[in-house]
């Protein structure tokens, strides 16, 4: 995985994590097409159950993991990828990323890694970035009309 500055990746994923509807996210169902990831946009063969890899970024302050919400902290993360078994009876083993294989970490190695991810890489003064204002006058942080109504900051 090439990875930038923000300690994440363009490139999307096969992990096999849960569907969406598996976790009553999103009101989803068996058929939605957001649990096929990219490919239920591009519809290509290639791009089934791939998904955006997030920033890693302030991970801890996230409620839920997976783009199911299957996991509810870091150490599932690591123990799941630790693992490399897929948990969505769906996806297909062509489908899975080349990367996601047994990494065979020792209990202390994810202890390590896990605490490494939840303080090392939390900046709990992260809002200092986030301007006062924009020049469009919209809502922060979306900056876009459709966004101001959703928000609730017309």
């Amino acid at each position: 995985m090439s990875h930038w500055p923000a300690l994440n990746t363009m490139a999307f994923y096969g992990l096999g994590m849960l569907d969406l509807y598996h976790q009553g996210a999103f009101k989803s169902s068996k058929n939605s097409g957001e649990n096929l990831g990219r490919g239920g946009f591009t519809k290509k063969a290639e791009d089934m159950y791939k998904f955006k890899v997030p920033q890693l970024y302030n991970l801890k302050d996230s409620p839920h993991y997976g783009h199911s919400a299957s996991m509810k902290t870091i150490r599932e993360v690591v123990r799941y990828k630790n693992l490399a078994i897929p948990e969505n009876p769906n996806v297909l083993a062509s489908a899975l990323a080349a990367e996601f294989i047994p990494q065979n970490l020792t209990d202390s190695q994810i202890d390590d890694l896990v605490a490494f991810l939840t303080f090392g890489l939390r900046d709990p003064y992260l809002d200092r970035y986030e301007p006062t204002s924009v020049h469009s006058g919209n809502c922060i942080p979306a900056n876009d009309p459709m966004s101001e109504v959703d928000l609730g900051c017309e």
